[in-house]
């Protein structure tokens, strides 16, 4: 065996430490924490780990930006078990349905999240063990657990060599991370994700962004959302230095210039904001060098005025759904002159091919719009626990030459110039809000609910610049105000998910075939 079927996306961090032990791996607060310590503290816990479940079990994580973060990812990856990370701006009932469908062992908190775990844990029948390692039992009693769920505390955590000592044998079929994404059920549904499917990522956007251990990578996703999850690992991979960024801070540019950031990635609707609060001044962010985005389409204009800013950097548009490991195509739009208003996805990388299909799966000829379908090493292993969903997903299809491949439908519409390719839309509902991907009828679904229950449609809106999209709900007949309602809704949603506005509404415009109008209602929405 060599030394990278050992725990081949660990390897990729193991090697950066082992050549750069005193370099920052991370920047927190004004603290440097070196790869030296990230091995022994990440070693701890996946030691404790160890002791507790199996490899393949899962290991949720519930912190915010903070060391015992991104330390809880290695040290579960470095135990063999599932990585489950969980949002602190979820409501409790979300957080708990996610714990319980993905049959949890352990839940590592930060001392940041203690006061959020009372509440999920007491919704469970069976609650995980907690992990607390920068926690004391003083701690613990002050955040007024439920008396039977176990804790683990700081003294509770061996004192290990390093993570290269510890970490268990992997082979790339085995599952790295549990992602939740939007479903139409009224549920998140669960992606599963390989070892194989996140190393092939890693090297790819290593090798394309030429990182080196000079360079600081910005670390601005939410810990739920698998670009996030690139932030650590291309960045660790190339014996970088992690900067999280501060949570809520309107003037976040201010970041770059103030911590000299040579890697930014972010969704790209967050240009918007930052052109309309004045943080893009030409020539405003000289340190930059590789500027990642993706989760939206990029418009052209947003691109130009981020390169305006970012004078010495490469403006890249990435695409790739969850179910495709992070990103899979990418478009380098840094000195483009591409007519279109939207940037194009561009060319798959990493071994990734498109395919450009039908509505009942056969390939279109060059020239041809379809539903895009993506194949390569990257697929994710399926929907978890759910095979009729992975098998309508990830169906084998002949492509053109009538050889078996296995493709993951993705629901979007896209065109194909030459080797460049377009995004054109979804074929279905869904939609992206701030780069979360958004079922409205799992939005309607919470909203009825909430209305105690009544029926509840959900519209798209395009309100202005600082927001491009939102979410507007109707409710028909219900004894609950619209203020009540939206309350409601945000114990059950998390808050990217939230309408912006509800109404209630005595009857629902319908077609002739007695549908609902949703044209009507969206044509509505926005004079509203």
């Amino acid at each position: 065996m060599t030394a990278i079927d050992r725990n081949m996306v660990l390897q990729l961090v193991l090697q950066a430490a082992a050549h750069h032990p005193n370099r920052p791996a991370m920047i927190i607060d004004g603290v440097a924490h070196s790869y030296e310590w990230l091995m022994h503290r990440s070693g701890a816990i996946a030691a404790r780990l160890a002791t507790l479940a199996q490899p393949g079990d899962r290991c949720a994580v519930l912190g915010r930006r903070s060391a015992l973060s991104y330390t809880a990812f290695l040290g579960a990856l470095g135990a063999g078990q599932i990585y489950v990370p969980l949002s602190p701006h979820d409501p409790d009932t979300r957080q708990a349905d996610k714990l319980t469908q993905s049959d949890v062992k352990s839940l590592l908190l930060d001392a940041s999240c203690l006061p959020l775990a009372g509440p999920i844990l007491e919704r469970m029948a069976n609650p995980p063990i907690v992990l607390a390692p920068d926690s004391t039992p003083a701690d613990i009693h002050a955040a007024n657990l439920p008396g039977h769920v176990a804790v683990l505390t700081s003294a509770d955590f061996p004192a290990v060599g390093d993570l290269a000592t510890v970490a268990c044998t992997r082979s790339g079929e085995d599952a790295a991370y549990l992602l939740f994404t939007s479903g139409s059920t009224g549920k998140p549904k669960g992606v599963v994700v390989s070892l194989a499917a996140v190393h092939n990522y890693v090297v790819a956007m290593r090798e394309l962004l030429q990182g080196v251990p000079e360079d600081r990578f910005s670390q601005g996703f939410d810990p739920a959302f698998d670009l996030g999850i690139h932030d650590m690992l291309v960045c660790w991979a190339s014996a970088a230095a992690l900067i999280p960024l501060p949570e809520f801070k309107l003037r976040y540019l201010d970041e770059v210039r103030d911590r000299q950031i040579t890697v930014w990635f972010s969704i790209p609707s967050s240009i918007a904001l930052a052109e309309k609060t004045g943080q893009l001044k030409p020539g405003s962010m000289p340190s930059l060098r590789q500027s990642l985005f993706c989760g939206e389409a990029l418009m052209a204009h947003d691109a130009r005025c981020w390169r305006r800013a970012a004078s010495n950097s490469r403006v890249l548009n990435l695409y790739g759904p969850t179910e495709a490991t992070i990103a899979v195509s990418l478009f380098d739009a840094t000195d483009s002159q591409d007519p279109a208003p939207v940037v194009p996805i561009g060319v798959p990388f990493g071994g990734t091919q498109f395919h450009l299909l039908d509505p009942d799966g056969e390939e279109l000829a060059a020239g041809k719009e379809g539903e895009l379908a993506i194949a390569g090493p990257q697929l994710a292993i399926g929907y978890w626990r759910d095979p009729l969903l992975t098998e309508r997903r990830f169906p084998t299809i002949r492509d053109r030459a009538g050889a078996p491949l296995r493709v993951y439908r993705t629901g979007d519409r896209a065109s194909r110039d030459v080797d460049t390719f377009r995004f054109l839309g979804r074929l279905d509902n869904e939609v992206k809000i701030h780069g979360y991907r958004i079922n409205p009828l799992e939005v309607e679904a919470a909203l009825s609910k909430a209305a105690d229950p009544a029926l509840a449609i959900v519209v798209t809106r395009v309100p202005g610049k600082l927001s491009p999209i939102d979410l507007v709900g109707f409710v028909g007949r219900s004894e609950r105000t619209s203020e009540e309602i939206l309350k409601r809704c945000r114990e059950i949603l998390p808050n990217y998910m939230w309408p912006s506005q509800i109404f209630r509404v005595d009857d629902f415009a319908r077609l002739a075939n007695g549908k609902i109008d949703r044209q009507t209602l969206r044509r509505q929405a926005g004079e509203l």
